[in-house]
């Protein structure tokens, strides 16, 4: 992959203890640090960067804990800190939690393999625990795109039952819902109680959350929160809703950012688990991931964290661990970028630069100008299109973002950290757009075609070139693309 197709943000912290002084620590008892994380929150939902309820700590003390935007856009209700929101991937530590408490109950171990519950598996003799609990085990990864049934217990062994292993268990990595589920069902064997029942007394009802839950479909309450495609000051969609079977252990919980708080506190402080089952947690396998949680290294500290995302939610659970940091981030909308939100809160926290997003009203003959297709490499297009008073940028295989406009021809793009500038010829029209990132230029020329076919969404992606479409000569308006071989699915 080159590097213009990484135009995919992947969270970057600088040093951030480089260079920090007593006083910095001391700002996180000064109100104005309060202050300033309200501020930065604030500036992410004016720019539709946020929606939703967010929360700050150190050591006990509550930094921020509030909600921003709308819970529901068409009664008007607010987010608070009360929000609920499903929090989908960040169930995934929580499962793992259960399957340690029962490790720590000399029920079940690290290392018992996957025959010992359903020897009709492939390879389930050499496949452990530890290989589901780190997305290493090599079975078929179902990630809710319906190529398994979910129905069921039995339907979805009876699929994996005739599905050869992705790679042999321990060699590789590769995140996988699947792994998750039969975690899931595991716990069901082992304690004769529903998953939910499970998580309920070892974790729910110990750290009284009492309002995370996991069937959100059939939650009555008016703290419960809308999930939205999109939802800016002009335009609105409301998501599609997740079956409740299709996430189960690995993606159904719902929760409150305080809700979160609290298991963070009981992590921190071994109540539900020991420090050593915890380490072992914290401890990445491959790729960076523990059980049931992504560690990255931070001179001389530790940043250990889980996200989720699908239908009409966002969520992010973060803690450096030795400053007894926790961020909680959750959202009822799929434009909120909380990767970015994440970095610049620690900015505040430890005294670091911090981006605050601002964008200028542009006219609409303005944004006119600026939509069109500009080509950098055979295979890679960004195309950029103005939706009501907004401009969103599409690179080639990659999913559609909001950038935000800084002056007349230049915009930020927030997942990227990066800048778009458009320069113009002689004829003030604008011909080309120039990338900058990471300390990198790249160069676009504009194309004719202001749209085409970048490919279909698959596991592996599309490394192809896009297709170009061409207009017809002899029927303006009509588009054509040629010599393109169509395979039927099987």
């Amino acid at each position: 992959m080159h590097k213009l197709a990484t135009v995919v943000f992947t969270l970057l912290i600088r040093l951030l203890l480089q260079g920090q002084s007593a006083g910095s620590q001391d700002q996180l008892n000064d109100l104005t640090v309060k202050q300033k994380l309200d501020d930065l929150l604030s500036a992410f939902a004016a720019v539709n960067l946020f929606n939703g309820s967010a929360f700050v700590a150190q050591n006990g003390q509550i930094l921020l804990s509030k909600g921003y935007g709308f819970a529901d856009y068409v009664t008007g209700k607010r987010n608070t800190d009360k929000s609920m929101f499903r929090i989908y991937s960040i169930t995934k530590p929580i499962t793992a939690t259960v399957i340690l408490k029962l490790i720590q109950e000399k029920k079940l171990s690290l290392d018992d393999k996957l025959s010992k519950f359903y020897p009709g598996l492939p390879s389930a003799d050499s496949i452990s625990v530890k290989n589901l609990l780190t997305h290493t085990s090599g079975i078929y990864g179902f990630n809710n795109d319906g190529s398994m049934p979910y129905d069921s217990e039995e339907n979805m062994i009876a699929f994996l039952e005739k599905t050869p292993l992705q790679f042999p268990a321990g060699t590789a990595w590769r995140y996988s819902n699947t792994g998750y589920f039969l975690l899931g069902f595991i716990i069901q064997k082992i304690t004769d109680m529903k998953y939910e029942a499970v998580v309920d007394k070892y974790i729910f009802k110990p750290l009284q959350m009492s309002s995370s839950g996991f069937n959100y479909a059939a939650l009555s309450s008016e703290n419960k929160t809308t999930g939205y495609t999109f939802l800016y000051k002009d335009s609105v969609r409301v998501s599609g809703i997740h079956d409740e079977k299709e996430l189960f252990s690995s993606g159904a919980m719902y929760a409150t950012t305080a809700d979160l708080y609290k298991y963070h506190l009981a992590m921190q402080n071994h109540i539900i688990i020991n420090k050593e089952l915890t380490e072992q947690a914290y401890t990445p396998f491959k790729k960076n991931y523990g059980y049931g949680w992504i560690v990255d290294s931070l001179p001389g500290k530790r940043l250990i964290h889980h996200s989720g995302g699908a239908m009409g939610f966002r969520s992010e659970l973060m803690r450096v661990d030795n400053d007894n940091i926790c961020i909680v981030l959750l959202s009822n909308c799929e434009n909120s970028d909380l990767e970015f939100l994440k970095k610049n809160i620690l900015a505040v926290l430890y005294g670091e630069p911090v981006k605050v997003p601002f964008t200028v009203a542009l006219s609409a003959s303005n944004l006119n100008k600026l939509a069109g297709a500009y080509n950098f490499k055979p295979d890679f297009t960004i195309y950029i299109t103005r939706e009501n008073n907004r401009l969103m940028a599409q690179p080639s295989r990659q999913s559609k973002q909001q950038i935000l406009p800084e002056t007349t021809n230049c915009c930020y793009v927030p997942s990227i950290q990066g800048y778009l500038e458009f320069k113009s010829n002689a004829n003030n029209v604008f011909d080309s757009l120039v990338l900058f990132q990471k300390g990198e230029r790249f160069i676009g020329k504009r194309v004719n075609a202001s749209w085409g076919i970048t490919g279909t969404v698959k596991e592996s992606g599309w490394n192809g070139p896009d297709i170009e479409l061409v207009e017809n000569s002899n029927a303006p308006g009509l588009w054509l693309a040629h010599n393109i071989l169509l395979k039927k699915e099987l």
